[in-house]
């Protein structure tokens, strides 16, 4: 997911709420903001010049979407 946000234009929160539209728009708006709300700071990050995708910032972020479904009812 950090290299679909990189291919997305606008600013980190446009691009959250397009990943969060595309990948999980079936759930409520709710649960949708709470996972933005804990990815946006580390994919604010990937916006800096010189950082780059790294499987460390994947695990990252696969660790929080699992962690995040786990406790969605």
């Amino acid at each position: 997911m950090p290299d679909e946000f990189l291919e997305l234009s606008g600013d980190a929160r446009d691009r959250v709420v397009e990943l969060m539209t595309q990948h999980w728009g079936s759930y409520g708006p709710k649960p949708m903001a709470q996972l933005a709300e804990a990815l946006l700071p580390m994919f604010e990050k990937l916006l800096q010049p010189g950082t780059q995708v790294t499987d460390e910032i994947r695990d990252l972020c696969e660790g929080l979407v699992a962690a995040w479904i786990f406790r969605q009812p």
